[in-house]
This record gives structure tokens, C-alpha cells and sequence, in this order.
């Protein structure tokens, strides 16, 4: 494979990984989300009729979890089925299960990602620093597979911080990602650039984004005073890096 088609590749999964885990991201929390109507209770029903024998983690088969397999599939039950099977089916291919059991010494040092925060709310707070990503030297060394990997490693570390949430009785349904685009380059990493191009990219999709999903997103430019004073509003100071605005020490 060609460098120039792993760049692609890369970039068409990282939109992938993206907007598959926009699908489930709500701004309500556990208590709304469960609310159910009547016709949702019915499918809901079914659904988990039809997948109650199939093998997998319990926070895969939780009433939250198949609602949102039902949600997203329009209430169609076979479709929500099929999706949940696929799912299982993608985590047995791709080793999900002990992803986080791997070595990522190497590439949490080069490229940044953290999923340690937690705002006030309790939710999990992830933070990646693009500006220090060297996604090109990844591809041309013959790492770009193991850089795909590396990102859907930290989709799962967020994810599993949220159920482990829920086990112990907390009120959280969700995580935040901050990324850090600055000095970003298009030409050198086949990504945005900037945060003009961001918002282009952006604008092409949010005429097929719902209004909650779009409200999820919130996108700053260069002025540090602007964000920093965002983004502490929601996460403790202690709880963030200073290229995040915060002082915790990394």
C-alpha cells in the first residue's frame, strides 16, 4: 500500500471511529436517556429477546446500550440486531477485548492521548495533542496500521471508563474529547490543517447531523483566554495539561 492510500486510509477511519461514536453521544444523562416511549419500550423488548443468548460483556446487552443500538437503527429491530452482531463481531476480529492489555508506551509518548481527566460531572475527559503528532513518519515506517490501532485503543479506554462508571452507580453515559490542532499541517499529515478548514469539513457533515449531535461539537480558534475559560468551566483545572489550559503535569 502505497503511503499516499494509507494516508487516506487513516484519515477515512479516524472520520469513521468519529462518526460512529457520534451516533451514541447525547448531551442528557442516564436517568433521560432511559426514558422511554411506549413503542421504544416494545422494541426494546425485543431486541433484547433476540440477542439475550448471544455471548458477550454485560455493558454490551445493558438496556442503555441496546437502546442505542435501536435509536440509531430508527427502532428497526433486525437492523439494531444486525449492527449489535457486527459490533461483536468487529471487537473478536480486532482483539478489542485485550487492546488495552497492549504496550502503548511508545505511542502515548509520541502521540499524545490521555483519558484520565474526568470533568465535574464525573464524566471522562480524553485530551489528544495533534500539533505533536508525526502521523506521516507513522505511515512511511510502516506504523500507520498500528497508529489506526493506537486511536481505536483510546476510543475503548473511554468507553470502558464509562461503564465502570455506571457499575459503580454514577450517573454518567458519556466522555469528552479535546483535541489540540494547533500547527496542525494538511500538506504534512493528509488532515486539517487549521481550524478554517476544521469548520469547512465540519459544515459538510452537520446537514446530516441530528441537533443534539451537532451541539456536542464545539470548535475554538487561537485565542487561549477564550477556550481556557471554556473549557475550565467544565473540567478542573488539576485535571488538564497546560497545552489544555490546565496544570497537571503530564
Amino acid at each position: 500500500m502505497r503511503p499516499s492510500e494509507t494516508n487516506l486510509k487513516l484519515v477515512s477511519i479516524i472520520v469513521l471511529l468519529i462518526s460512529h461514536r457520534l451516533q451514541f453521544v447525547s448531551l442528557v444523562e442516564l436517568e433521560d436517556e432511559l426514558r422511554l416511549t411506549r413503542e421504544e419500550n416494545g422494541k426494546l423488548d425485543m431486541l433484547k429477546m433476540r440477542v439475550g443468548n448471544i455471548r458477550a460483556h454485560t455493558w454490551l446487552k445493558t438496556d442503555l446500550a441496546l437502546l442505542r443500538w435501536l435509536r440509531v437503527n430508527k427502532l428497526n429491530v433486525e437492523e439494531a440486531e444486525t449492527a449489535f452482531k457486527h459490533n461483536l463481531k468487529w471487537r473478536k476480529i480486532n482483539r478489542i477485548d485485550s487492546i488495552l492489555r497492549e504496550d502503548w508506551t511508545f505511542w502515548e509518548r509520541e502521540y499524545y492521548f490521555d483519558c484520565s481527566a474526568t470533568d465535574y460531572t464525573g464524566r471522562p475527559v480524553c485530551t489528544g495533542d495533534i500539533s505533536e503528532w508525526d502521523i506521516r513518519q507513522a505511515i512511511i515506517s510502516g506504523e500507520g496500521e498500528t497508529l489506526l490501532r493506537y486511536m481505536i485503543k483510546t476510543a475503548e479506554d473511554a468507553s470502558t471508563r464509562v461503564w465502570k462508571s455506571q457499575e459503580m452507580g454514577k450517573n454518567v453515559t458519556q466522555w469528552i474529547t479535546i483535541w489540540n490542532m494547533d500547527n496542525f499541517n494538511l500538506a504534512q499529515h493528509g488532515c486539517v490543517q487549521s481550524l478554517d478548514v476544521f469548520q469547512t469539513v465540519f459544515n459538510l457533515f452537520k446537514h446530516v447531523m441530528s441537533k443534539a449531535m451537532q451541539d456536542t461539537f464545539h470548535i475554538f480558534g487561537t485565542n487561549k483566554d477564550e477556550w481556557r475559560k471554556e473549557l475550565l468551566s467544565l473540567i478542573p483545572e488539576n485535571e488538564l495539561t497546560p497545552n489544555f489550559g490546565g496544570t497537571k503535569i503530564r
